[in-house]
């Protein structure tokens, strides 16, 4: 099931807030264009400019291995990345590169629900962004690596297939 809005304060804090609106005997997205207030790791705020991604996958653990589950969500976004024709490569624990500079990053929350738990694997990810300014480190985009900008569709449908395949060992239909 995919919850999809135009804008949104977050799709981590919605998804988070709205745990009774999923079907978890299957994989669900909350894609946003545009976030208020994106967040990554320790609250740190993410520059949410439409034309890029904006997506928490959420499901039912299996078991839970938080190391595993961050590693597994990264190599699905670089196996996205691949099939798009990058090489990224992940500098632990949530961050995606290209050529050094980050171009997307990783948040991974577990949160009860009734007997069991959930999972939200929130991933940002710069497809067309151009202006890093307002970021404090170094950054990239898909756009600025190739000099091509994407259509944030394709981009986002890649993304969701291999984060679905990738993390199959973890999702439980129960």
């Amino acid at each position: 099931m995919d919850f999809n809005f135009e804008e949104i304060e977050s799709t981590q804090t919605w998804a988070h807030d709205n745990l009774d609106a999923f079907n978890l005997d299957e994989v669900n997205f909350v894609v946003a264009k545009r976030q208020t207030k994106g967040r990554g790791q320790f609250e740190r705020s993410w520059v949410s400019l439409e034309g890029n991604i904006f997506l928490t996958m959420v499901f039912r653990l299996t078991a839970f291995d938080s190391k595993e589950l961050s590693l597994g969500t990264g190599h699905a976004v670089q196996n996205a990345l691949k099939e798009l024709g990058f090489t990224a490569s992940l500098k632990w624990p949530n961050d995606i590169l290209l050529e050094g500079k980050k171009v997307g990053g990783i948040l991974i929350e577990t949160v009860p629900l009734k007997e069991e738990r959930v999972a939200l694997v929130g991933v940002g990810l710069n497809v067309n962004l151009e202006d890093f300014s307002t970021i404090d480190q170094s950054a990239t985009s898909l756009k600025v690596a190739s000099g091509i900008p994407y259509e944030v569709e394709k981009v986002l449908k890649v993304l969701k297939d291999n984060l679905t395949k990738k993390l199959s060992s973890f999702i439980s239909s129960k």
